[in-house]
């Protein structure tokens, strides 16, 4: 930066004051009436260039103290906001934990129906197996019935058979009887004198 260029600035400032009061004061002039007083101050200050600068940056100054203000102010605002949230994800929270909750004492109540339906199907299991064990010595008592009532008509046919062979050697012996009285009868009759 040339030295020529250094004092520009202090040479744009020097028709600001005219156009500052050009602008601010001669039209306030005639709506405003303001005391002789200020109005010597209005012109006082849009004549001085450092002044101007002073009450530039005493606006320019208001002005970001004003935004400050407001910037805390949202900050107090946005805090509040969440503070007054901070429940309701609390309470978003609490059923979100009451859920899960609830979901893993479901989980568990599955696991125990499954383990007890696991052990009712041990148990069927055995039963089956127990009634498959009935069902095999009903079959053999089946067969001792069935063997029973075969040795027990066979045992009648062998009754009957030894009545039968009973009568047979009761005729055989009641003919023995008869036959050896009647032969020495009949001896007797051949050889009447010896």
């Amino acid at each position: 930066m040339g030295h020529s260029e250094g004092n520009m600035l202090p040479s744009l400032l020097v028709p600001a004051p005219a156009l500052i009061g050009a602008v601010l004061i001669k039209p306030l002039s005639p709506r405003i009436a303001l005391p002789q007083g200020a109005r010597g101050w209005l012109v006082a200050i849009a004549s001085d260039p450092a002044a101007i600068l002073f009450l530039i940056s005493l606006v320019v100054l208001v002005a970001v103290l004003v935004r400050a203000g407001f910037a805390a102010r949202a900050r107090r605002q946005e805090r509040s906001r969440e503070a007054q949230q901070a429940p309701t994800a609390s309470a978003d929270e609490g059923a979100i934990i009451r859920w899960v909750e609830g979901g893993q004492r479901l989980l568990d109540d599955w696991q125990k129906r499954i383990e007890r339906l696991d052990e009712l199907h041990d148990r069927l299991a055995a039963m089956a197996q127990e009634i498959e064990q009935l069902n095999t010595q009903v079959g053999r008592m089946d067969a001792v019935q069935a063997e029973n009532l075969r040795l027990a008509q066979e045992n009648e046919a062998l009754l009957s058979e030894r009545d039968q062979v009973r009568a047979v050697f009761a005729r055989i012996g009641e003919l023995i009887r008869q036959a050896s009285e009647a032969r020495p009868r009949t001896s007797g009759e051949t050889n009447p004198n010896p």
